[in-house]
């Protein structure tokens, strides 16, 4: 346990010297600002972007900053992988509150929105963790930084603004199962149902977002991050 919070502290500093938590900082700022003003743009846009988009490209990020492996420690470079992937987890799902402790005091203070801030909360984490494993697999698979870049279009395009314009109006409301496929609409289907202060999805369909966000996480780190971790650190790159 001594190990894992010195990684974990080593994650924090990481972030800080890196100015990523400077970002995130002033990132929520003008989020927070901005939903506090223009009262014409639905306020859920900006916690879908910090959660779907941010920890993506961020966090990603964060992985090329911080790749080689611990030469002092006395775990196996297995071992190291498992600490790591926990630590990187934490580590950025606390960065991730500070938007959301933002926007909660937006909702509360200005816009006065009542509704069950605890579940938005458990919905907030669940969405920002996928969201952090998807960055991590970004990072692990795109072998050059173009690819990355690439990567970061097409999940974003693909997977990021569709679910976004779905819930803006601007993607009819028939083609929300079809839209199963993105981590982004999944976790959009429980931030509307908790911001609307009433559920108004069906119990089944929640249940479905939830266990799919689930599962997803899952797969990606039983067959994308696990399997490729470690020579993401020894080498910088996927091995053959």
């Amino acid at each position: 346990m001594k190990q894992w919070l010195c990684f974990l502290k080593e994650e924090l500093t990481m972030f800080y010297r890196s100015r990523i938590l400077t970002m995130i900082v002033i990132i929520s700022l003008v989020f927070s600002v901005a939903m506090a003003i223009f009262d014409g743009i639905d306020p859920s846009n900006y916690l879908y972007v910090s959660a779907f988009v941010v920890p993506v490209v961020l966090f990603a990020v964060s992985m090329e900053l911080h790749k080689s492996p611990d030469p002092d420690c006395p775990y196996t470079i297995k071992q190291q992988t498992l600490y790591k992937i926990s630590v990187k987890v934490v580590a950025s799902l606390l960065i991730q509150l500070i938007p959301f402790l933002f926007y909660c005091l937006v909702f509360v203070l200005a816009l006065h929105v009542h509704i069950n801030y605890f579940l938005l909360l458990l919905a907030y984490l669940l969405a920002s963790t996928m969201h952090v494993l998807i960055g991590i697999s970004l990072a692990i698979i795109s072998r050059k930084d173009h690819i990355l870049t690439f990567a970061y279009i097409v999940y974003l395009v693909a997977f990021s603004s569709l679910p976004i314009l779905y819930s803006n109006g601007m993607v009819p409301i028939s083609f929300q199962y079809y839209l199963v496929y993105s981590p982004a609409f999944l976790s959009s289907v429980l931030f509307d149902n908790i911001l609307s202060g009433a559920m108004y999805s069906s119990v089944w369909f929640i249940l479905i977002c939830i266990s799919l966000l689930v599962a997803y996480s899952i797969l990606l780190i039983r067959f994308v991050i696990i399997p490729f971790f470690h020579h993401f650190f020894e080498n910088g790159e996927v091995a053959e």
